[in-house]
């Protein structure tokens, strides 16, 4: 599966990375933060035309070379329909730029994810969140419902209890009309809790450290395994 494609720039930037040339460091990191199994054309690059050096990169897994096409078409051949980019050119195709100037403003990313049909297997989701929050500095927690109901509040603060690091830290929850600080407090007596009201533009709930950002897709209850619901949630590095 040809997942994306990338520009003559990153073909180049790539294949000295893999021959032990010397590349661009940062735009190679990048690049390789967004890495799948990509398309090339023979035309990007004129190595491809060198027999002994194909021998020594036809075996690369993620490298897949076809014979001359444009961009377009290449994006066109791909699942992700997805070029990655170091220039800010305009294209009638979805790009992404990952030139370090430029890669942290891009809205495009490849995450980390996970999703859950039922109740079977939370435990393996709640385990994961567990250790990613394990070092955080500070936690928000952003549900606009996380203690609206008295039955789903109860396995909230199981989870609650169970997810968060038992180490002084500043623990924040966004949510409408939050009123339960005290009894998160009781959890550990180390937490300094606060509460914020949720903005009214906020639907999506998360769970954001100072390293990284954890999408859910539905209330945090809906990680409980009580819960038959499905659930999936996404980790973004900051």
């Amino acid at each position: 599966m040809n997942a994306l494609c990338l520009n003559d720039s990153l073909v180049s930037q790539y294949l000295k990375y893999i021959l032990n040339s010397e590349f661009d460091k940062k735009k190679v990191r990048n690049l390789l933060k967004y890495i799948h199994p990509f398309i090339v054309s023979v035309n990007q690059h004129p190595i491809f035309q060198d027999p002994a050096i194909m021998q020594q990169i036809n075996n690369d897994p993620l490298l897949n070379i076809v014979d001359d096409m444009n961009s377009e078409e290449l994006v066109g051949l791909t699942s992700l329909k997805l070029q990655l980019v170091d220039n800010s050119g305009s294209n009638d195709f979805t790009s992404v730029n990952v030139a370090p100037l430029l890669a942290n403003s891009e809205k495009i990313d490849m995450l980390i994810s996970a999703t859950y049909e039922n109740s079977k297997g939370k435990d393996k989701a709640i385990f994961h969140i567990k250790a990613l929050l394990s070092d955080a500095k500070w936690i928000k927690i952003t549900d606009g419902y996380i203690s609206e109901n008295p039955s789903q509040w109860n396995k909230n603060k199981i989870l609650l209890n169970n997810l968060l690091p038992k180490v002084t830290m500043d623990i924040t929850i966004v949510s409408e009309a939050f009123s339960k600080k005290r009894e998160v407090e009781s959890l550990y007596t180390d937490w300094t809790v606060k509460a914020e009201e949720i903005s009214n533009n906020i639907h999506d709930r998360y769970i954001e450290t100072d390293k990284l950002k954890i999408l859910l897709s539905s209330g945090l209850y809906n990680l409980s395994e009580t819960s038959t619901k499905d659930m999936t949630y996404m980790v973004k590095l900051k």
